[in-house]
């Protein structure tokens, strides 16, 4: 009689490369799902992170290749601001601007008849750390003739104080054909400095 050889020896036999097969795909499966997956989502919350990351890198390094191009900018602007902090006075020289006027007026043969800044109209133009900055407007009423009149207020508006013309008015005066009657409003951007 011949010996029986027991069933499960035969179906490993057989199928041994099906079972080595499972085995494998069943460690992967619990290696990628419960293994893998959270380690991958952390990656994938993770992915907009590095993206802004990367692009701000980018930036940077572009940054820091115009650095001296940022630098020359800095130092012309602070050139600027310090000509114009020059031309801008306190409202404590108010009289200073208004001598500046009248000796321009006088140096152009303008006649000035009246010159009074008018305070209950200034305007609020900007709050900054060193104080607030107003625009107060100046009437002048005056006579000239039409030339000397031009210079002035092209010398009004290039002059070291910040001026500048709003408006005017010129009428003829029948007594003088040479003299015209003047009414003007300068504005002359003045500031108030903090703690008052």
């Amino acid at each position: 009689m011949a010996e029986k050889i027991p069933i499960a020896v035969q179906i490993n036999d057989k199928n041994r490369n099906y079972i080595l097969g499972g085995i494998l795909f069943a460690i992967f499966f619990v290696y990628y799902f419960v293994i893998m997956q959270p380690q991958l989502m952390t990656l994938r919350s993770l992915s907009p992170e590095i993206t802004i990351l990367s692009q701000d890198l980018k930036k940077a390094k572009d940054d820091i290749e115009k650095l001296h191009v940022y630098q020359s900018q800095v130092n012309q602007l602070q050139q600027k601001i310090s000509l114009l902090g020059e031309r801008i006075k306190s409202k404590e020289e108010v009289p200073v601007i208004l001598e500046r006027i009248s000796n321009l007026a006088n140096q152009y043969h303008i006649r000035v008849d009246q010159i009074t800044p008018m305070l209950d109209t200034q305007e609020l133009l900007m709050k900054g750390k060193e104080g607030n900055y107003f625009s107060l407007p100046i009437m002048i009423e005056a006579r000239s003739n039409y030339h000397d009149f031009g210079r002035f207020l092209n010398d009004i508006e290039s002059d070291s104080i910040s001026l500048t013309v709003e408006k005017f008015s010129i009428l003829a005066n029948a007594q003088d054909t040479l003299k015209h009657e003047i009414k003007l409003t300068v504005n002359a951007v003045v500031l108030e400095p903090a703690g008052e």
